[in-house]
Formats: structure tokens, C-alpha cells, sequence
């Protein structure tokens, strides 16, 4: 916001943000009044965490509503990273999964303190193992 800004409605106001609903959403808060928070992108890419809350007189009239921003970019930006590692670790297990089920020769995947992780139905079949969960001492 700039200085000429005051006083004039926000449907005048020119925005840096890509979001389009200030206008609608700063009326939706005067018609129900309570918190309406969403994130909303800049137009330079960064990340805000916008409130808006009705503004009352200190005779308790609704008298407009104060909008807040919070830079969250940083946070955002580290949960959209780690949701694509996540999802870049599930397909590399997937995959893992896949190939260690079409192998040939007996295989079995133990963790460190050597419980079976997962083994394929050659092992099954060679060592007559039910495929359900063996236990240490089946194999």
C-alpha cells in the first residue's frame, strides 16, 4: 500500500499479490465477522500468510477490517521441498520393491538390528517360508 491508499476503498487499491478475492473476502469478513486467513503468492513469488479480522471501535462497531501479512516464504518454500522429496523417496522405494520382487535368486532385506524387512517370493519359495511375516526364527 501506498499513501494515497488511505481512505480509498480496497477495490481501488492496486495490488502485489496474485490473488484476486481481497475485494469479496474484506466484505465476507464485515457480513460475518471472524478470522479469514489463507496464503497467498506475491506477484515476485514470495509467500504471505494473509489475516483478516473485523476492525471495532472501542464501542464495539464494526468498523472496517485490518489485514495483516506474515512472510512465510521460507517455510513455505522448505514444506513444498520436502513434499517432493517425499514423494521422490516413495517412488525410489516403489521401485526398490518392484525390482527385489523380480529377481530370480533368494533375497532378503534385514534392518540393523536384523528383523526381515521385506524379502522376495524366490526366498519364499526356497527356504518354504510363508509370505507373511517371517519371523528371525522361520528363516
Amino acid at each position: 500500500m501506498i499513501q494515497s491508499d488511505i481512505g480509498r476503498p480496497i477495490s481501488h487499491v492496486v495490488s502485489n499479490l496474485k490473488y484476486g478475492n481481497l475485494a469479496e473476502d474484506t466484505e465476507e469478513v464485515l457480513r460475518k465477522p471472524g478470522l479469514k486467513e489463507m496464503e497467498v503468492e506475491g506477484k515476485d513469488g514470495r509467500w504471505y500468510l494473509m489475516r483478516m479480522l473485523p476492525y471495532r471501535t472501542t464501542d464495539n462497531v464494526l468498523d472496517g477490517v485490518v489485514i495483516s501479512f506474515l512472510d512465510i516464504h521460507e517455510r513455505k518454500t522448505a514444506a513444498d521441498k520436502i513434499e517432493s522429496l517425499n514423494q521422490s523417496l516413495q517412488e525410489a522405494g516403489e521401485f526398490a520393491k518392484a525390482t527385489i520382487a523380480t529377481l530370480r535368486e533368494p533375497l532378503v532385506v534385514l534392518s540393523q538390528d536384523l528383523r526381515v524387512i521385506s524379502a522376495n517370493p524366490s526366498f519364499y519359495r526356497t527356504f518354504q517360508v510363508n509370505q507373511g511375516a517371517p519371523r528371525a526364527a522361520d528363516l
